[in-house]
């Protein structure tokens, strides 16, 4: 059975920073910056770095922080993330 697109993601930062071109090229998901997004809601600790490529072009560097997550964030019952609770 393949592994998940989030556990191919969090073994590829626990081998280093992850690039979205990387991304694709290893783990083929197009969509790099929204399963970060959910990682994050999750508890990993993902940093994010705009590294310059080619000269001009800027592109997202991810960086695992610590090897295990944080607690996950969770809103209560009926509310949003806002910070208004």
């Amino acid at each position: 059975m393949k592994a998940s697109q989030e556990s191919q993601i969090i073994a590829a930062l626990k081998k280093g920073p992850l690039t979205p071109l990387q991304a694709l090229r290893e783990i083929g998901t197009l969509r790099l910056a929204a399963r970060i997004s959910d990682l994050r809601m999750k508890g990993w600790p993902i940093e994010t770095t705009m590294v310059e490529v080619l000269g001009n072009k800027r592109v997202a560097r991810y960086t695992l922080q610590q090897k295990r997550p944080r607690r996950a964030l969770v809103a209560p019952l009926g509310k949003g993330l806002t910070s208004d609770y």
